[in-house]
């Protein structure tokens, strides 16, 4: 995880002079893969102070219960400014819809993608059986 970060940090030292937006994909997290939150603080806390302020959007796509729940739970420690800048997407294309990302600028992982489709089939079909109950 300390290579993800040093990686993070050399990629975003030019963007992070400016406003932008960062994107956390949770698709497919689970518990075993997920960061623990001591992790999280302390990487936060490295960051160097241009990154944290210039950060315009934060937008978590697919969160997960345990997700939105431990962002709650740091309410009393953030700033209404830093909640100001949080965005939880159900579906990767409210980050378009809301204008938070230009399409063409990100790159959609392939796990948000099957996520999407494993969630839309499963509306289809509890659709469908809802129908048909309807239906008798």
């Amino acid at each position: 995880m300390e290579n993800v970060f040093l990686h993070y940090i050399r990629e975003m030292d030019e963007i992070a002079n400016e406003d932008y937006t960062l994107v956390y994909f949770n698709s497919k997290v689970t518990r075993a893969n997920l960061p623990s939150t001591g992790w999280l603080i302390h990487m936060y806390r490295k960051l160097p102070y241009r990154y944290r302020k210039n950060v315009a959007h934060f937008s978590i796509v697919h969160p997960s219960f345990s997700t939105r729940f431990l962002i709650y739970t740091m309410y009393p420690f953030l700033s209404s400014k830093a909640w100001k800048k949080l965005h939880f997407a159900d579906h990767p294309d409210e980050l378009f819809l809301d204008h938070l990302v230009e399409r063409g600028v990100i790159e959609i992982p392939k796990e948000a993608d099957e996520v999407q489709k494993e969630t839309e089939e499963y509306l289809k079909s509890t659709q469908k059986a809802f129908e048909q109950g309807l239906m008798r």
